[in-house]
């Protein structure tokens, strides 16, 4: 599968790391959870919360391929 290079672009010109840090400066509307250090970090995203979102989202995508983009879901 070939990336849309304007995707491409947006996702390398996107400033990640912009609000590292700093928990007031966070755009509003977005659902967010401060970790005040990287020890937290580490332990969130080894938690079962996150897995079990990753496992939600991952379903997610297929289900939307599947219905929205065949021709991508039944690439391989």
């Amino acid at each position: 599968m070939e990336l849309n290079t304007s995707v491409v672009e947006a996702v390398l010109s996107n400033n990640w790391l912009k609000y590292c840090g700093t928990e007031s400066n966070f755009p509003q509307g977005i659902e967010y959870t401060y970790l005040s250090n990287k020890k937290k970090m580490v332990k969130s995203v080894n938690g079962i919360e996150w897995e079990n979102i990753c496992l939600e989202e991952s379903g997610d995508l297929t289900g939307y391929l599947a219905k929205n983009k065949p021709e991508i879901y039944n690439e391989n």
